[in-house]
């Protein structure tokens, strides 16, 4: 019997015959021993999913990779897919009714040498007591509907303008295109985790905290569109 065969029929025979809590402790899938080998992390100090022994000597075993680091600068792609869909209905049913009744019995007599002399005396009512009388009865309905859909897609590179103590990324986006007298500006800026930067260097908009998107369109095509001074100028008298 050769050397690799005597070695080979060692190696099975000691499987066989191990406790079996060492076939446990050697599962790829074991998380952490709580004894033994000090467990294998990497540079942020996140702990390997494979058993110690696995992890260290193993040539297929796929370590936890290294966080990407940021530096103020860098370029990060941004996919905008923003949708937002606003519904409010309100509806409003008032009714006031008053009614109030009284009476005069008397006024004061405005004489002028009454008057000079700082006296106010009561002038007689020869045809009774004067009767007041006012009924209000006000209704009031109103309704109102409110809908509004819009939805932005597109991608646009951001500059990290800044990175926060705890890795956290600060973006910021403009880009600006001209066609003869068509202008279209656009500034994006955003927070977001390191982590949350795919491996091809894009980050969706949806993760972005304090999202702030501006886009502007000036030229000819935007004046097409809008209202013009008179209709503006209707719509300002016909408000109501």
């Amino acid at each position: 019997m050769s050397g690799w065969t005597r070695y080979i029929t060692a190696l099975l025979l000691s499987l066989v015959m191990a406790p079996a809590s060492f076939a446990v402790s050697s599962s790829l899938y074991l998380v952490q021993p709580t004894s033994g080998p000090k467990p294998v992390t990497n540079s942020r100090g996140e702990k390997s999913p494979l058993a110690p022994a696995i992890a260290r000597s193993s040539f297929t075993a796929v370590p936890i990779p290294e966080p990407r680091k940021f530096e103020v600068d860098d370029l990060v792609t941004i996919i905008i897919r923003e949708s937002q869909q606003t519904q409010f209905n309100s509806k409003l049913d008032a009714e006031k009714k008053s009614d109030f009744k009284g009476g005069i019995t008397g006024f004061p007599n405005l004489r002028l040498d009454k008057l000079l002399q700082f006296q106010l005396t009561p002038s007689a009512m020869s045809k009774g007591p004067v009767k007041l009388g006012v009924t209000y009865d006000g209704k009031f309905n109103g309704k109102g509907d409110y809908q509004r859909q819009s939805s932005m897609t597109g991608r646009i590179t951001a500059r990290v303008i800044d990175v926060k103590p705890n890795g956290t990324l600060v973006l910021e986006a403009r880009k600006l295109l001209k066609s003869d007298d068509e202008t279209l500006q656009m500034v994006l800026t955003g927070t977001c985790r390191a982590q949350d930067v795919s491996a091809d260097n894009t980050v969706l908009s949806t993760q972005l905290y304090d999202l702030n998107l501006t886009k502007k369109h000036t030229g000819a095509t935007r004046d097409a569109t809008s209202k013009g001074l008179l209709t503006r100028l209707l719509d300002l008298l016909f408000n109501f």
